[in-house]
């Protein structure tokens, strides 16, 4: 009989929990009182919180999968809006294997194994070589930055709507159709859910673009922090060298900790997550250009537009 009345009690307890636990998660992951209204309005206040970061500087602990392979290693990265970027991968011992660049016009592919540099037009062809990933330059710096590259919408009208799991954090959905057959999918979570949208905080959490059925490519992002801004004069081991000027304005925007790329149809997944990153640093004019190092083969890139 005790053992009867001992285990009656915890059942109790344990429906009292349940309910505790329920009134927990739903009032974390309460829907917004006041939503946003369009993805375009949901959009422009997610850029507003992040438009003073116009450049950033990060180095990543990144790993790879494809082919069979798995691959980890570090990269110190630099994206500036638009679409200039900078790569480099560095071996355990701290010697550089291979680097990208990308000055918007330009790009140019360094790899220490075979000796060779390969040059041509920045485009979404080239880069892929580098991340195994069918996107381009410009949508690249974008998502290093925590926001979205949005296609332009033609045809289909797009679709907005609020979703909330019966656990777990509710997300607007924006799906959004472009030319050629394109279709985006972006997912937004909302720090602040209870204020004013003018005072609500966008995160994007989820992209994914597809071309006639197919996804080319899906991001997450995950455990957004707040980034400082960059010294104003640079390392002097730092790849943006000195005697550059500051590239943008103060700022201590959240940027994602962890970035995942992926492509469902190879298999190939990237990831990086951030050790450090910082705001505007200091950038010397021809960081994103890469002199040819000496006894390489210098090949030119067939790849041409996107």
């Amino acid at each position: 009989m005790l053992s009867r009345r001992v285990f009656g009690q915890q059942k109790k307890g344990g429906a009292a929990l349940l309910v505790l636990s329920s009134s927990f998660f739903w009032g974390c992951y309460a829907a917004p009182q006041i939503p946003f209204v369009s993805g375009r309005s949901l959009l422009d206040r997610n850029l507003e919180e992040t438009n003073c970061s116009r450049a950033i500087r990060g180095e990543a602990r990144m790993s790879f999968a494809g082919d069979g392979r798995r691959l980890s290693g570090q990269l110190l990265y630099l994206a500036e809006a638009p679409e200039q970027l900078r790569l480099d991968i560095l071996s355990p011992f701290g010697v550089t294997v291979s680097t990208l660049t990308s000055d918007g016009r330009e790009f140019s592919l360094y790899q220490l194994e075979s000796r060779s540099y390969l040059t041509g037009e920045a485009n979404q062809c080239n880069l892929q070589k580098f991340t195994q990933v069918p996107i381009p330059p410009r949508a690249l710096v974008e998502i290093l930055r925590g926001r979205p590259p949005v296609l332009v919408a033609e045809g289909q009208a797009p679709t907005f709507e609020y979703i909330q799991p019966v656990l777990g954090r509710g997300y607007y959905q924006w799906v959004i159709w472009g030319a050629n057959q394109t279709r985006e999918e972006l997912h937004f979570t909302v720090e602040f859910p209870q204020k004013e949208p003018a005072l609500q905080v966008p995160r994007l959490k989820f992209l994914s673009v597809e071309q006639a059925g197919q996804i080319l490519y899906e991001v997450h992002f995950r455990g957004y922090a707040k980034a400082e801004m960059a010294q104003a004069t640079a390392r002097s081991d730092d790849f943006s060298l000195m005697g550059g000027a500051v590239s943008g304005p103060a700022c201590s925007a959240k940027l994602p900790s962890e970035v995942e790329l992926s492509v469902p149809s190879t298999g190939y997944r990237l990831m990086l997550s951030n050790v450090e990153v910082e705001h505007n640093p200091v950038l010397a004019s021809d960081v994103f250009q890469q002199a040819i190092p000496s006894g390489v083969v210098v090949q030119r890139s067939k790849c041409s537009g996107e």
